[in-house]
This record gives C-alpha cells, sequence and structure tokens, in this order.
C-alpha cells in the first residue's frame, strides 16, 4: 500500500498499550482504493458491522456528488471522514507500506463511492485523496473494539447543520 505523502510523512503511532501494534495515518490516491476492492473483494470488509449500508441512502450521493465535482473532489480528503480499517501487520518497505489482511471497518460508503465513480471513467477519481487510517492488531476483542467505536456515528439534524453553518 503506498500512501500519496511520502513514507517520511505518514503518521506513524504505537499503542502505548501493547507496544507492537503499529498504527498508520495518510492519505491513498481513489483509484488505489477502488483497485484494492476489485482486487481483494468484498472480504475487505467482513469485520463492518455497517457493510449493509455500502449501496444505500442519502450519504453515498452526496460523496458521489462531491466526487463528480472537478473543483471539491480535489478536496475530499477534506470533505470525507477517510476510512479506518485493521490488519495483523504492517511492514514497512522502501517507499510503501506491506499489510497483511487489510480490513476496513469504517468507511464502506466512501469505498463504494469511489469505486462507482472510478468504474464510470478511472480519469473520474485522479487527484481525489482518501484519508486512511489502518491499525495493527491481532486481538480479536480490539478488532471488535475499534470496528464499534469508528461506527458509532449519529447524523446530524437540520438544526444541527444550521447551527454548524452559524
Amino acid at each position: 500500500l503506498k500512501f500519496v505523502e511520502s513514507i517520511d510523512d505518514v503518521i506513524k503511532k504505537y499503542d502505548l498499550l501493547e507496544s507492537e501494534n503499529l498504527s498508520v495515518i495518510g492519505h491513498i490516491h481513489g483509484g488505489d482504493l477502488a483497485e484494492l476492492w476489485d482486487n481483494v473483494g468484498d472480504t475487505l470488509f467482513l469485520e463492518n458491522p455497517r457493510r449493509f449500508l455500502g449501496r444505500t441512502g442519502q450519504t453515498n450521493r452526496e460523496i458521489t456528488k462531491t466526487l463528480r465535482d472537478d473543483q471539491k473532489k480535489q478536496r475530499f480528503w477534506k470533505l470525507n471522514n477517510g476510512i479506518t480499517a485493521t490488519c495483523d501487520s504492517i511492514t514497512e518497505e522502501g517507499d510503501h507500506f506491506h499489510i497483511k489482511n487489510l480490513k476496513i471497518v469504517n468507511g464502506q460508503q466512501t469505498t463504494q463511492s469511489v469505486k462507482d465513480v472510478w468504474k464510470e471513467d478511472p480519469d473520474n477519481v485522479v487527484g481525489v485523496q482518501v484519508g486512511l487510517k489502518i491499525h495493527r492488531t491481532v486481538d480479536a476483542q480490539e478488532r471488535k473494539e475499534i470496528s464499534t467505536a469508528t461506527n458509532r456515528q449519529n447524523a446530524l439534524t437540520e438544526i444541527e447543520l444550521m447551527d454548524i453553518e452559524g
């Protein structure tokens, strides 16, 4: 897996309670995300409790709308929550990371939207960067906790949005 930034710019953080558990945080190209799913298949989402949402709702329409806008897609990394994944191991190899058993636990709607737009025409996602956090853990309970915690999201109501927009 190759991040958009140089490997030195990717954030690397070790779990204070389990020093072997490395997390890496950076951005990947939208086309690389679509190709990853294309190559690996649906096993990529086996630990995502909300995988049934992959093809539903207004969220996907809004994500897709952003991806199809030539200006907004350049800021996709800022306008999208990105993806959280777990894995069995992370090994730094030259200018990329070798990831074993990557599972996206949050971000299937983002992944689905990027892949849909990419399938229409791969040029549609040129310049699109997607935030990606990968956490190494072999503990089944911790994997479940990461998946559960990152999926405890609540949609904002119209009133809350109006308050933000001020």
